[in-house]
């Protein structure tokens, strides 16, 4: 990565560790303008913040979306009486 890459990453990676939802753990990779976010988050919520963050950051040109959203096991999305 050129020194522009290497500044643009750390502007994105500012604002992702900004939002406290744990979105510092994303890897940031650059190429140009282009930010590709990778990793895992527990919601599409949090992946939505993630890439908007991404976006606004002045000189990110696009944004590749790589996170992987984990799903909840079974026990957290039906109540218990109904698992049963």
């Amino acid at each position: 990565m050129n020194r522009n890459e290497v500044e643009l990453q750390c502007r994105v990676k500012t604002c992702l560790q900004s939002k406290r939802f744990g979105l510092g753990r994303l890897r940031v990779d650059v190429d140009g303008g282009i930010v590709s976010l990778k990793g895992h988050l527990p919601s599409f919520y949090h992946k939505q913040v993630a890439i908007s963050c991404a976006q606004h950051v002045p000189n990110v040109m696009r944004v590749i979306d790589s996170i992987v959203v984990d799903s909840p096991s079974i026990e957290h999305r039906v109540p218990a009486e109904m698992a049963r």
